[in-house]
């Protein structure tokens, strides 16, 4: 990271350090070909050290990303506390070229570092050089935020909406468990990354912000001639950060009676429901149609993008629409009109589409 990039990175870091208070930890790491530890994790009780040491970052060449991101893990777990956020924020301009740079790899180390020792990570692309799937990747699996910061001079504002959210903590370590009935195989969860160990799905939501919207589906099939009520126990863990009480519990059962006949399915369908699952189905399928067009498929963009719009039509005609079904609708419509015009953009132009389209569609998916 080099000029007005690395500059706005400093003024950021510098910008996470004045709003933490003394009782908060922080640690700065720096990746090039080397990771280095600019400021190892320490309470934020000498800040003009620190932002000394900030200031003192130089530029930089290659980006051993998966290096930087596994030492800031190492760093946040020294001064790990769980009544605390305990976060790792990664920033990137570039292309990973340095130590492992497997995105699945990579995107798996946060997923580990996220269940095991519950620490999450918010990520920030910075320019137009970064990998945008990886770094939206990292923040799903990893449970954190994921923004794109098309101008350097952006990067402030953006760490604010980051740190002015942390500071709303209304939930901490909140888990979602499912049991299921026998007869019931899980194949996806939406919204989250699930465990699953016997019969019980478990999802680990950790933080939960003040006005924040969650949402998981899971997607299950059952076995074939099974005509029993399928008993779903649902419960909600979480320690109560404004109460200051832990070990808190809500809990839900449900009854769902398999029927062979579609008349029946449809007349029981719940409108909200089939809504989400349209939204989640069109928004993965929009993903699809971005990676096509990244390949030059036109044919298999085309049928995706057709295939959303026919979607989106009968739900709505069925069920009617949400806010969230619009923005799909919109987020759909105004790919399609810009993949006609792909191969004639100049290739920063191009970029600049995909990252756009990318985080357009990853907002609607995690209801930011």
């Amino acid at each position: 990271m080099a000029g007005d990039k690395l500059r706005y990175a400093k003024e950021a870091a510098k910008f996470v350090v004045n709003m933490l208070e003394d009782r908060d930890f922080v640690s700065i790491v720096m990746y090039d070909e080397e990771v280095d530890v600019v400021v190892k994790s320490t309470s934020v009780k000498d800040k003009k050290s620190i932002l000394q040491k900030i200031e003192g970052i130089q530029e930089d060449g290659a980006t051993n990303l998966c290096g930087g991101m596994m030492e800031g893990y190492q760093q946040a777990a020294k001064s790990k506390d769980p009544h605390y956020v305990n976060k790792v924020l990664l920033l990137s301009d570039g292309l990973v070229n340095e130590g492992i740079t497997d995105e699945n790899a990579i995107q798996n180390i946060a997923m580990k570092e996220d269940t095991e020792s519950g620490i999450s990570i918010s990520t920030f692309g910075i320019g137009l050089d970064f990998n945008e799937k990886l770094m939206t990747g990292l923040a799903e699996r990893g449970n954190g935020n994921y923004y794109f910061i098309a101008n350097a001079e952006n990067i402030p504002s953006i760490f604010d909406r980051e740190l002015s959210g942390l500071l709303k903590v209304v939930a901490q370590n909140t888990r979602l468990i499912v049991d299921l009935p026998l007869g019931v195989h899980v194949s996806k969860a939406y919204g989250g990354n699930y465990v699953l160990a016997g019969n019980q799905v478990s999802i680990n939501l950790r933080d939960i912000y003040s006005e924040e919207t969650k949402a998981i589906m899971i997607k299950f099939k059952i076995d074939d001639g099974y005509a029993q009520p399928l008993a779903f126990q649902t419960h909600l863990y979480y320690d109560d950060a404004v109460s200051k009480t832990t070990a808190q519990e809500i809990g839900l059962s449900t009854s769902v009676m398999p029927t062979p006949v579609k008349q029946q399915y449809a007349s029981s369908a719940t409108a909200c429901v089939m809504q989400q699952i349209a939204m989640y189905r069109v928004n993965e399928r929009l993903e699809e149609a971005m990676k096509a067009t990244e390949n030059g498929d036109v044919q298999t963009t085309y049928m995706l993008l057709d295939a959303n719009a026919q979607e989106l039509e009968e739900i709505s005609s069925v069920y009617g629409t949400s806010i969230e079904l619009q923005r799909m609708d919109s987020l759909n419509v105004g790919y399609t009109n810009k993949a006609k015009e792909y191969d004639q953009m100049s290739s920063q132009d191009q970029k600049i589409m995909m990252k756009s389209s990318r985080e357009a569609n990853y907002q609607v998916r995690k209801k930011k």
